[in-house]
């Protein structure tokens, strides 16, 4: 992806504090429905996550 591993260390951050995806056991899990299915789109159209 061409992404540091800090990269996206805030808006990691961002989506916590929104409460979109939460850090479980060293994990993140997506807890929004919407987001989590809009994601799943945008892979399948693309191939690839949005960061």
């Amino acid at each position: 992806m061409g992404v540091t591993s800090g990269a996206i260390g805030a808006s990691l951050k961002t989506l916590q504090n929104k409460t979109l995806i939460e850090l479980d056991h060293d994990k993140y899990k997506i807890y929004d429905s919407i987001f989590k299915t809009w994601l799943k789109k945008e892979f399948d159209e693309k191939g690839d996550y949005p960061y």
